[in-house]
This record gives C-alpha cells, structure tokens and sequence, in this order.
C-alpha cells in the first residue's frame, strides 16, 4: 500500500513518518546505519562528516547540517550521542531528498510548524534505527518495569540514555501516567518526561532521593513508595507516587520511573514549607516564591526571605555569624570586635 504522506502530515504522526522513509530503504543499508553510522552515512550520502570541539554549554552535544558543503558537523559528546545526533542529520538529509514527503512538508505544513515536524521526524529518524532491534528483543514497557525496558535499551543498543528513554515513553500507553527520568548517581537529572499532566523534574535539577535510589540499586532493581516527593522550584513538590530504579549497565545513572500510588490520582502537589535555621532571624518557617533566592551550593533551598540565610552544614573549623553568616575569626571571637558587612 503506498504510504499517504500528506495524511500522515495532517495527523502529525511524526514516528510513522519516519518508519515510512526508513522501510522504504534497503533492510541492508538500515543495518549499517545501525552498525556503523559514520561509514554508513558517508557511503549512502555521500557526505562529508567533520567532528568539532565540545560545546562550552550544557546541552552534551549537537550538530547540523551544510547542504552546500555536503558536510554533516558534529560536537562530539560521546560515541552513543555522537551516532545519535548523526542519524538525526541524516534523518534531515533523507527528508529534504525524498520525492513525495519532501513536497509534503513544503506544501501541506504551514512554515510555523515545518522545522518543527522536521526536527521530529530526524529525531525519530534516529531512535528507530539505533533502537529497533533493541525494542524487539525488549518487553513492552506497559508489562514490566518501564525503568528495565529503558536500561536494557540503552545496554544493548548504541543509543544514549535519552534516546532510549524517550523510546519507552513513546510506547507507553494512551492514558497512562508515568514521569520517567535518567539520573546520575548524584541525583542530577539527565532528562526527565511526563505521560500525564504532572511536570517532570528539570533538566540538571539536583533529586536527592534519586541519589538515595541509586545506591538502593546497586543490589538490583528497586520499587517502593517515593519518600521525599519530587522537588520543583519555587517550592513546590509533589509526592504520592510509586517508583521503580534500575541502575545502568555502567553503574553510572539511574532509570527511573514513577507513577501514582493510586489509580485514579495524580500525586499530591503542594507547597513545601521550609524552615530557617538561624536562631537569631524572626522568621521560623516560610515557602519559596518566584522571588526567593536558592543557594547553589549544597542544599538546594530556598534562601530565608529575612536574613537570607540557608540550610548548608555550617563550617565546622569556625563560628558563623547568625546575622550576616559570613565566617567570625577566632581574634574577632575573643575580641569581640567582629562587625556584620
């Protein structure tokens, strides 16, 4: 049956556009891309592929690609996210030279939305290829633990941690009600993304009970109630939830994935309360708001709206000041002369 692109286009069904375009190519051409994509991409394209320096940011990689150059440019970030981002330029190339769905995206997409289904085909473009035998040999996310389905994803595939979380997330059910996220053993989010109207984590958001679940997995697969709630910022949290973690292969990030303790719920969303620390301030406890100042530094709160002060372990080789926290030398101490800035 000949594929109808531009109903496929009207749908927004971006996945299955990109299955199209790639079962439309040689099965043997597909397992090189997966087995080796740098060759591949050269052979088949007959493009050129230049490796630049890291991306001073904290986006882990990129790249684009030069028509007039027939040159695909990579920030190198790793073999798996290098071959990902790769396929990714590759799934633009096969776009914009494919007869009929070419037409489609020039034509029948307003130019608002066009990059955007580009950008969404490339990124399936590469999933599917990277993943495919991977998800075969998988079991369906909806049967087991969707956090085993993402770790054996990214174990036996070349693809990042992300793109095999996103995997699982595009075959969990209509309806259902998953946050998944990937961590590193620290509790920093890698990436994080919903099924449900409840918000993931942010990006490079510090979750200490995902730290606390990564050692916990270090014995094997962890489920259990979430103690401490997902934190967001401005104080919010949210609790009420399930959770499954599933260390890597590696032993270096964890998989995670959450879901209300109860069926008909969402989690329990609220404003936590914090408390201030410091006996000499007024205030006793208080929530953040789109105002409040956070500490960077170990704790992770929000600063007392009245003496600015924070939750980190005071230092222990000297005595702070209680009104302006800044460290009072054993001379001033004994002197009495120290004087708040």
């Amino acid at each position: 049956m000949p594929v109808e692109w531009a109903a496929l286009a009207a749908s927004g069904d971006y996945r299955e556009v990109a299955r199209a375009l790639i079962a439309e190519m040689p099965q043997s051409d597909v397992r090189a891309l997966r087995e080796n994509p740098t060759s591949a991409v050269e052979t088949l394209g007959g493009l050129t592929i230049s490796y630049q320096g890291v991306l001073q940011s904290d986006c882990g990689g990129g790249g684009y690609y030069s028509r007039e150059a027939r040159t695909i440019y990579i920030h190198d970030a790793g073999v798996r996210r290098n071959n990902f981002t790769l396929l990714h330029e590759f799934g633009h190339v096969s776009q914009q030279a494919h007869p009929e769905w070419a037409f489609v995206l020039m034509d029948d997409i307003a130019p608002p939305l066009r990059r955007a289904a580009e950008e969404q085909v490339a990124h399936h473009f590469a999933a599917i290829i990277l993943l495919a035998e991977a998800e075969n040999a998988s079991p369906d996310p909806r049967d087991t633990s969707p956090a085993l389905v993402a770790a054996a994803m990214f174990e036996y595939s070349d693809a990042s941690r992300s793109a095999a979380l996103m995997n699982v997330k595009e075959r969990m059910e209509a309806g259902s009600k998953w946050i998944l996220a990937v961590a590193d053993t620290a509790g920093e989010v890698i990436l994080a993304v919903s099924t449900f109207d409840r918000l993931p984590p942010a990006k490079h958001s510090i979750q200490p009970e995902f730290a606390d679940l990564a050692r916990e997995a270090i014995n094997g697969p962890v489920t259990r109630d979430l103690r401490d709630g997902i934190a967001y910022r401005e104080g919010w949290l949210l609790d009420g939830l399930r959770v499954q973690a599933v260390l890597d292969h590696k032993g270096t990030h964890v998989f995670i994935a959450l879901t209300p303790t109860h069926r008909f719920a969402n989690g329990n969303l609220y404003r936590q309360t914090y408390t201030c620390e410091n006996a000499g301030c007024a205030t006793e406890e208080f929530t953040a708001t789109t105002d409040s100042e956070w500490c960077t530094r170990t704790c992770k709160e929000p600063r007392c709206p009245e003496c600015n002060g924070c939750n980190c372990p005071k230092q222990a080789d000297g005595t702070i000041c209680t009104n302006c926290f800044t460290l009072v030398t054993e001379y001033e101490l004994v002197a009495g002369t120290h004087e708040c800035p």
